[in-house]
Formats: C-alpha cells, structure tokens, sequence
C-alpha cells in the first residue's frame, strides 16, 4: 500500500508541476509545412503576466525561436539558455 500511495503522489505532484505544451502541424501556401510547439508560463506583475516560448520547425529542418511577453531585455548583460 506505501509503494502505490507513494507511486500515486510522485504522478500527482509531476503532473500538477509540470509544463503544459501544445503542438500543432500548419500547411500554408507561403510557408509551406511546418510545426509548432508552444508553452506558456507563469508572469510576474503586469505586463509580464503571459510569457510565452514558440518554437517552429520548418520542412527543410530549419528552427525558430521566439520568446515573447517577457519585457524589454536589451540590457543589462541578459541571457536566454537553452539546453
């Protein structure tokens, strides 16, 4: 009964954390195929209340990165790392 109790909070607690992303294939005459996957987290004080990561894959293997709703970062030495 521990084991499945424990097994049962590990699940609960994953799913309540984790990210929710969503995928979409798009086929249109300029662009052609391509695919999107698409989080959006938790903001701060407004205007920053929906940031959002857009990554797009194209047909020729190409990727896109977009990061948006997270303010101004043209300052102060910032860094996007992605691993």
């Amino acid at each position: 009964m521990k084991k499945k109790l424990f097994i049962l909070t590990l699940l609960i607690t994953s799913i309540s954390y984790s990210q929710s992303w969503n995928y979409e294939t798009v086929t249109s005459d300029f662009d052609g195929k391509y695919k999107i996957a698409r989080v959006y987290g938790t903001g701060g004080e407004y205007p920053y209340t929906k940031p959002d990561l857009v990554v797009v894959k194209r047909s020729n293997g190409t990727m896109d990165i977009y990061v948006s709703g997270v303010g101004y970062s043209g300052c102060d030495n910032r860094f996007v790392y992605f691993k």
